[in-house]
């Protein structure tokens, strides 16, 4: 068996505590969090391209690992993103696509926000928040928002999100 010759961004800060260095240890929602889940139903409605649902409220700071979609409906030519309600931000965790998978559970994220720290939160106004700030509950958190394109959804259905992600 080989010896490791280069190691991971945490395995790194693990291995490099030896010697008498100033001990580093990676943020525990990397390594030892809890895994968290938010289930979610979007009930198909015919909502018209364009519409804006609120779909996850996660507490802040944490690691999203993925998000799964299961559907009973296609969304045909209606796209879905998921993102949340600042400016530019709609597509920040998916992006904009059809889902037309039935019955079968999906996993979706963006590499950029997937595996990443979250340390900062919108609500589903668009407001944005910290330990401080007031707000819907007055805490620190992200709403996250699924965003409908190209054509309304099926008037009929169900879409069932799963946000899984680590915290601590």
């Amino acid at each position: 068996m080989g010896i490791a010759t280069s190691y991971g961004v945490n395995m790194a800060k693990l291995v490099a505590n030896a010697g008498g260095q100033l001990q580093q240890l990676p943020e525990v929602s990397y390594v030892g969090g809890k895994l968290r889940v938010f289930n979610e139903t979007v009930v198909y409605a015919g909502q018209a391209s364009g519409a804006s649902i609120a779909v996850a409220r996660l507490p802040v700071p944490f690691v999203l690992q993925h998000i799964q979609l299961l559907a009973d409906t296609s969304s045909g030519s209606a796209t879905i993103a998921l993102g949340n309600a600042g400016a530019g931000n709609s597509a920040i965790y998916a992006a904009a696509a059809a889902f037309t998978a039935l019955n079968t559970p999906t996993l979706i994220g963006l590499a950029a926000k997937c595996g990443v720290l979250i340390t900062s939160g919108v609500d589903s106004q668009g407001i944005a928040l910290g330990p401080n700030a007031p707000g819907q509950g007055g805490g620190n958190y992200e709403d996250i928002i699924l965003t409908t394109g190209a054509a309304a959804l099926p008037g009929a259905g169900n879409l069932k999100l799963a946000f899984f992600y680590t915290i601590d």
